[in-house]
């Protein structure tokens, strides 16, 4: 009897025994059923990540068309930025794959999207996702969407215009953009002018349900030159921001220009904003916090 052929239980039995025996990879090159079904069986023992990152990659072509199985099996995925980009002979994962994921997920709770070694992960298309979730209300009542992590992203276009309340509902925000451009300075591309502001609201957003944040925009000095804590602040009337917030990790740049180069100030705005936080880590250029300090006196 062909493979094809058989039930979703016994694929999985199969896919549990080739794994058990270390032949994953064989079993799960058979057909889109076996990739399910072998995948399914990995994420539940192993309890990872399913990571998209590549066109050829056999987990691709089995989320482009999951089980039910499957879809109660998932519970984080990694996006890298090669795996949204359509080459000519193939179309990438994309976006809306990913969308019909989350919304057929009933476990999925953690995202993580990231560069590659060449280019970074366009923020614009992230807000989009996530916007794109909320206008699906009637599917998607709660964002199930717990953990978002960005690592080495990009904000070239203006999204200032995208509506960040997706992110409501956001327990965990972590945003690593440490990347150093090899770029000459006056060729390199510049970041949106609105990116401090764009990040701010979409931070904003989960002010009432943030628990970790944590924000390194060391890759880009101008953001990280303009980023002000106080942009976080809640609105006014707002009781509820930020009363959940126990751990904030901020890359901070004490160069005069900056908002943040008062230390001694934005300590005492992050006890105002912050009051139930219990782990605050705030990160600098020592060698350049030392000279600005032995230059002053």
């Amino acid at each position: 009897m062909p493979f094809s052929d058989l039930s979703d239980d016994i694929l999985l039995e199969i896919a549990l025994f080739f794994e058990q025996a270390d032949h994953w990879c064989s079993f799960a090159a058979l057909n889109s059923r076996c990739r399910a079904a072998a995948l399914s069986v990995r994420l539940a023992i192993e309890k990872r990540p399913v990571k998209i990152s590549d066109h050829s990659d056999s987990t691709i072509k089995a989320l482009k068309k999951p089980t039910k199985e499957l879809m109660n099996t998932i519970r984080k995925v990694k996006v890298t930025n090669g795996a949204i980009i359509e080459t000519a002979n193939e179309p990438a994962f994309g976006l809306d794959h990913l969308r019909n994921l989350i919304l057929g997920s009933k476990m999925l709770d953690k995202l993580s999207f990231g560069g590659d070694f060449f280019t970074e992960f366009p923020l614009i298309a992230i807000l989009n996702l996530f916007a794109s979730l909320q206008t699906q209300s009637g599917r998607l009542p709660d964002n199930r969407i717990r953990a978002l992590r960005l690592w080495e992203i990009s904000c070239f276009e203006d999204c200032s215009n995208i509506s960040p309340m997706g992110l409501a509902g956001l327990e965990i925000l972590h945003i690593y953009w440490q990347k150093w451009s090899l770029t000459d300075e006056s060729n390199r591309r510049k970041s949106s002018t609105t990116t401090c502001e764009v990040l701010g609201k979409m931070i904003k957003a989960a002010s009432h349900t943030l628990q970790s944040l944590q924000i390194d925009l060391t890759g880009d000095m101008q953001a990280m030159r303009k980023f002000d804590i106080r942009m976080l602040a809640g609105d006014e009337g707002d009781m509820g921001a930020w009363k959940k917030l126990r751990k904030l990790r901020v890359e901070i740049d004490v160069d005069s220009s900056s908002p943040l180069s008062d230390c001694v100030g934005t300590l005492e705005a992050i006890a105002d904003m912050f009051p139930n936080l219990e782990t605050l880590e705030l990160v600098t250029d020592a060698w350049r916090f030392k000279y600005m300090v032995l230059s002053r006196f």
